[in-house]
């Protein structure tokens, strides 16, 4: 029953409690993967009821049909990301062996640095293109460094700059005329 007052919700003419679809246990969702669920959420939210999957025998599949074929290919995307992982292992099992092998041979012996190499140890030049390369190389080391200087201004610094030069030459200009020979401070406080 419909519990409030013998009223009972329906959909297309069955009760809802009658339905199966809607009384099925829950999925377990860990089988699910999130490309499943994505195209799940849009057969079900926003197909509208457009192109619904269809059966074997021509009708829409019901919901524990579409379940199942979603779970069936979770699984099998789940079996093909195993056996990837397994080839990728056997892979680098190989890779290892084969590193192994050649370790043992010696055959890698001459790119690795021997025991006791010292990096400070200097060796002389053999002839004299490498020693005169050894002594530019030295100078160059041992060159100053060009010191930081002034930034260079921006157009508005450089036009402020020209702009209180200017004042400044023609309050000594205006001073001139007037036969003033007194300090620029005097001047410049009024």
């Amino acid at each position: 029953g419909g519990g409030e007052g013998g009223l009972s919700l329906t959909h297309g003419g069955k009760s809802l409690e009658e339905l199966d679809e809607l009384n099925e246990a829950p999925l377990n969702m860990d089988d699910v993967d999130e490309d499943m669920v994505a195209e799940m959420v849009k057969q079900y939210n926003f197909g509208g009821g457009k192109d619904e999957p269809l059966g074997p025998d021509g009708k829409p599949k019901t919901r524990k049909q579409v379940m199942e074929e979603i779970i069936a290919k979770s699984k099998a995307y789940k079996a093909l990301k195993q056996k990837q992982k397994e080839d990728d292992e056997a892979a680098t099992a190989a890779l290892d062996e084969e590193f192994r092998q050649l370790s043992r041979q010696k055959a890698l012996a001459g790119l690795v640095k021997p025991p006791g190499f010292n990096k400070g140890v200097k060796v002389k030049a053999d002839n004299a293109d490498d020693l005169a390369y050894d002594v530019a190389a030295r100078e160059l080391a041992f060159e100053s460094k060009g010191a930081a200087g002034d930034r260079t201004l921006t157009a508005e610094e450089l036009a402020e700059r020209e702009r209180q030069r200017l004042e400044k030459l023609e309050r000594e200009r205006l001073k001139r005329m007037r036969g003033e020979g007194g300090d620029d401070d005097e001047e410049d406080g009024q």
